[in-house]
């Protein structure tokens, strides 16, 4: 089974019975609150009339009928990218499938405007990676920095959006962070792996943001 289909809570107790609402906590996303349940996001979405996948702590979602908590672990234990098995909490693991699924796609041609593996421009890839998990972005990278907050590149974490001003000002380009001062992006040729600390990209990075 690939990670992206690997969840534990990180902050649930046990449910014996059906569920018919969720009160969203800091952290939450709609990907790792649909795997808790053995739900898709869809019907969460549906249930709940949602836009978006964007959720705020506090928010009480609907469950559909028959939903039950699969597991009262508080953390899933992970084959890390980096070969080691690692124990990652529900938010961390969202982040880490994230960085997986973009993983694979490095190499994919760089196409303006596209959306798909056939060739990415910069914010087509990250919009495309995330709505894998089931977080639909906006189309661009200035609408992705909008819907995003702010965290330190110290406190950054696997799976955040990074942006930078490389085409002119403001979040006009963006890459997923990988960790440990790397990220992947949809360059000019292609799908590829960067340093932050690259002299280019660190004299344009605007900053790290997170979606949820």
């Amino acid at each position: 089974m690939s990670a992206a289909f690997l969840f534990a809570a990180s902050s649930f107790s046990t449910l014996a019975q059906a569920a018919t609402t969720y009160t969203v906590h800091s952290g939450d996303s709609l990907w790792a609150i649909a795997q808790r349940y053995d739900i898709s996001v869809t019907a969460l979405e549906s249930a709940n009339h949602l836009q978006s996948s964007l959720i705020h702590p506090g928010q009480l979602l609907t469950l559909p009928d028959g939903s039950v908590a699969q597991s009262s672990s508080t953390d899933t234990p992970l084959s890390g990218r980096g070969g080691g098995p690692t124990y990652l909490s529900s938010a961390a693991l969202l982040g880490e499938s994230i960085a997986l699924s973009a993983e694979k796609l490095v190499g994919t041609p760089y196409q303006w405007g596209g959306t798909s593996p056939a060739g990415f421009d910069c914010s087509g890839f990250v919009q495309y990676v995330y709505g894998q998990l089931g977080v639909h972005l906006p189309r661009t990278s200035y609408d992705m920095y909008n819907v995003s907050h702010p965290v330190s590149l110290s406190n950054a974490q696997v799976g955040n959006l990074i942006f930078f001003n490389a085409d002119g000002p403001g979040a006009s380009h963006v890459g997923i962070y990988l960790g440990d001062g790397h990220f992947i992006d949809a360059e000019s040729d292609g799908v590829r792996i960067s340093s932050v600390n690259a002299g280019y990209w660190n004299s344009h990075l605007l900053g790290v943001r997170a979606v949820s």
